[in-house]
């Protein structure tokens, strides 16, 4: 019927138990994982999603961490389900350091992008921070699209 399945499962790992929810006919391999990380973000949070939703480059995986959220983020991450691309996590609230550390720990992507709820990224964001590290592969995380083999977030 066409229809994405999304498919929950418990995770536990050093930072206690999460549910992640993935579709199951998701994209294989993503070239980037993007990290987002929310904690009652909900007045912000559509804008922010739909524009990594409407990047030019589409071979992505949107990592969405509900950080123990109280208003409306949960309604609001779960009208963007439909979209494949979409990795969904429930967690109790633990903190920005350790959810994006959660999130890297779920990327599947050779590359890691950020975005905050409250940001916005321009259509072709991807493409070119892609293209500019393809040229200068030695540059530096300042970009913040890093090779995952750089271990990005301490603890504090």
């Amino acid at each position: 019927n066409g229809v994405n399945l999304m498919v929950g499962t418990i995770l536990l790992d050093k930072y206690g138990s999460a549910i992640v929810y993935r579709h199951a006919s998701g994209i294989m391999q993503p070239i980037v994982s993007v990290l987002l990380s929310v904690h009652n973000g909900g007045e912000w949070l559509r804008e922010s999603v739909q524009s990594i939703l409407g990047q030019s480059f589409k071979n992505f995986e949107l990592i969405i961490v509900n950080d123990g959220s109280t208003d409306c983020t949960d309604s609001i991450i779960h009208d963007f389900i439909i979209d494949p691309r979409i990795v969904w996590v429930e967690q109790e609230w633990m903190g920005l350091t350790r959810t994006l550390n959660r999130a890297l720990g779920l990327a599947r992507g050779q590359f890691i992008a950020r975005q905050d709820a409250d940001d916005i990224s321009l259509p072709k964001r991807f493409e070119r921070q892609l293209a500019y590290f393809v040229k200068y592969p030695t540059v530096n995380s300042d970009l913040l699209l890093v090779p995952t083999t750089k271990y990005l977030f301490n603890c504090a």
